[in-house]
């Protein structure tokens, strides 16, 4: 069985820390052969790599910049409460190109807080979904 976990980093944060030593220890027992799909990386594990955002389009690339755009002013009016952290999770990341460029049987979906994978995108991903839940963002909207 092949597993892409997806996060935003492999080792920077708990949920990256968790999900890289889940990572590390199927690879180490070959049990599942293993790799993450991550915004940023820090480790030195050749099975982790780092998406590069591939635009559709350049009427993708316009829609998105504007789209972006419009909501950074909307979220920085977002104001509440609450102090936990807030992410959003409503501009589209390409990370769905690179992940159809990992043959995987599972996508198993970990801390996906500052923008790493869209609501929408998560929705189109085409391979069976485990999604652990490393805080509430998941049913929370966007609060952690």
């Amino acid at each position: 069985m092949k597993v892409v976990h997806i996060c935003a980093s492999d080792i920077i944060g708990g949920a990256a820390r968790a999900s890289f030593r889940l990572h590390r220890s199927f690879r180490e027992l070959n049990t599942v052969e293993s790799s993450m799909l991550v915004r940023g990386r820090a480790s030195d594990d050749e099975n982790v790599r780092v998406y590069t955002p591939h635009p559709l389009s350049l009427r993708h690339v316009f829609n998105s910049e504007i789209r972006r755009r419009v909501q950074d002013i909307f979220w920085s009016r977002f104001v509440t409460a609450n102090p936990v952290m807030h992410s959003r999770a409503d501009i589209w990341t390409g990370l769905l190109s690179s992940l159809a460029d990992l043959p995987c049987d599972l996508v198993h979906l970990h801390w996906l807080g500052s923008n790493t994978l869209s609501v929408e995108e998560i929705g189109m991903i085409d391979k069976p979904v485990v999604w652990t839940l490393h805080d509430m963002w998941a049913f929370c909207g966007a609060e952690h």
